[in-house]
């Protein structure tokens, strides 16, 4: 006959079983609390990003009119809506986001831009109504860059603005 017995045995395991739960149960409480200060500090990020005021700057019709009208009753913050290409020269690190009103041929205001963002690394909405086809000029411009988005219409535009102070 063994000198332990069953119970012995049973006494053993819950004995390791306990000692293995308080390590499970920690890790997991450890994990937890830094997933939530993951989480915390990605809504800190996003919510400082929704502050930073947008750009908003259109070639020469007045495509971003109605965007603007939009993204204020939306609460964004909107420093400067032009049409003068020296306004991108205020165009800073400050802002959050470029958003340009395309119009057909204007190239060079596009590079300029386009340029400004890429200077600043910073993102480039271009918006244009959906009747606008860009041309594969002004195409080769904003696939130079790699931070912009095209949107084609407000909703649209005010999802990316969210996903882009959201993940930026």
């Amino acid at each position: 006959m063994s000198e332990y017995s069953i119970m012995d045995f049973i006494k053993f395991m819950l004995t390791a079983f306990e000692n293995h739960f308080i390590d499970i149960l920690l890790s997991a409480v450890v994990s937890l609390f830094m997933i939530s200060i993951g989480i915390f500090c990605g809504w800190i990020k996003f919510q400082l990003n929704l502050k930073k005021p947008l750009f908003l700057f259109e070639f020469d019709s007045d495509n971003l009119k109605r965007v603007e009208e939009v993204l204020k009753d939306r609460k964004f913050k909107i420093s400067n809506r032009s049409k003068d290409l020296t306004s991108l020269d205020d165009f800073k690190k400050k802002h959050s986001i470029l958003i340009v009103g395309y119009s057909n041929n204007n190239s060079a205001k596009l590079e300029k831009a386009v340029n400004r963002a890429m200077l600043l690394k910073l993102p480039i909405i271009i918006f244009c109504n959906s009747n606008c086809r860009i041309s594969d000029n002004d195409m080769n411009i904003i696939l130079s860059y790699t931070y912009y988005e095209i949107c084609t219409n407000p909703l649209r535009l005010i999802l990316t603005i969210r996903n882009i102070c959201q993940n930026y």
